[in-house]
């Protein structure tokens, strides 16, 4: 082989190896330690994924409050001595905001009602098996309350608080066993419109089984808790989410 010829292949097969860096690929499981002191995230602040790729942060902290992906709108109560995870896909890619909401100083109390009442709305919740074991996805049906300008809707299971969402579906990954899953209708300041539904659930290795439909009632949602309320957001690092 000539040394032209030579030189030729090895720069072909140095941009092929580049191309195969830059993406391709199956979605892989990406799982980030998040452990938040003095209102900072330690170790690195910039997280990296592949779209498509199923991340988990598992997040620890000294102070309690929420942990919100922006962009994504996925928030996660957080609080010390209780390690809490949130799992989601990067579907959509771009730079993402992670911050930190600090709780005001009556956070572990009943989240306080919404002003104006919520009349006309029979929300349901609808439980499908995830793609992994034990993941399900729960989807909340209420037509008539939009998810703007700031509604949102509090996931409590077995009774405790788990997170919030500002889409109509939450993914998330949970022991076996049978679930009560419960759905609080909130407002833009996390106040609890006290309008919920609730519904079992059996999860397995294999996902979720039962679980649609629900019964409809009034109520504080069931062991509630104020959400990010009482200090202001502070940016932790960012989720940069890179094309396949």
């Amino acid at each position: 082989m000539t040394p032209a010829r030579t030189a030729l292949t090895a720069a072909l097969l140095l941009a092929a190896w580049a191309l195969a860096a830059c993406g391709g690929g199956e979605p892989e499981d990406r799982t980030f330690k998040l452990a938040i002191q003095g209102g900072a995230l330690q170790g690195e602040t910039e997280l990296e994924v592949r779209q498509g790729d199923n991340v988990t942060f598992e997040t620890t902290t000294d102070a309690p409050g929420a942990l919100h992906l922006h962009g994504y709108d996925l928030e996660l109560a957080v609080s010390p001595g209780a390690p809490a995870s949130l799992t989601f896909e990067a579907r959509a890619t771009g730079a993402y905001a992670i911050a930190f909401h600090p709780a005001g100083p009556d956070h572990g109390a009943e989240s306080p009602p919404c002003v104006a009442p919520l009349d006309g709305v029979s929300p349901q919740l609808r439980v499908r098996e995830g793609a992994a074991p034990g993941e399900i996805v729960v989807a909340l049906d209420a037509p008539n309350f939009p998810l703007t300008d700031g509604n949102h809707w509090h996931l409590f299971v077995d009774d405790q608080l788990y997170s919030m969402y500002y889409e109509p579906e939450a993914r998330l990954t949970l022991g076996q066993g049978a679930r009560r899953l419960t759905a609080v209708l909130s407002g833009p300041d996390h106040c609890e419109y006290g309008v919920r539904t609730t519904t079992m659930t059996h999860v397995s290795d294999g996902g979720a089984s039962g679980g649609e439909g629900a019964g409809t009632d009034g109520g504080d949602g069931g062991g509630g808790h104020s959400h990010a309320a009482g200090g202001a957001e502070t940016i932790l690092g960012t989720l940069v989410v890179r094309p396949r």
